[in-house]
């Protein structure tokens, strides 16, 4: 599912493009902890769910990883090489914590 990929956090110090890849054999349940990255790649949560294989078959797909800076505006729009660019528009904030203080101050007269 492209927007269960969409939401995979990577890190890395590096630009440019790196490879990376997903094979396994179903049935099962993929995670990103399932993908292969170069070792300039890491994941922050390995276990963001990607996909669920409900019947023996081998999944396989080639994954390429680019880091830029600035905003991409330019995304094919011809995907008949079966090549799907999933875009890395910032997401909605799903949870925060926050704290508020009191700052109690008096003055001697």
């Amino acid at each position: 599912n492209r927007l269960n990929l969409k939401e995979i956090v990577l890190r890395s110090n590096l630009y440019g493009v790196r490879d990376a890849s997903i094979c396994v054999k179903g049935p099962r349940y993929i995670t990103a902890q399932d993908i292969i990255l170069p070792p300039s790649v890491e994941i922050v949560d390995t276990a963001q769910p990607i996909a669920n294989l409900t019947e023996l078959i081998d999944f396989c797909i080639d994954l390429q990883i680019k880091r830029y800076r600035g905003y991409q505006t330019e995304l094919r729009k011809n995907y008949q090489d079966g090549s799907y660019p999933i875009d890395a528009v910032s997401m909605p904030v799903r949870n925060v914590n926050y704290s508020i203080f009191f700052l109690n101050v008096t003055f001697p007269l």
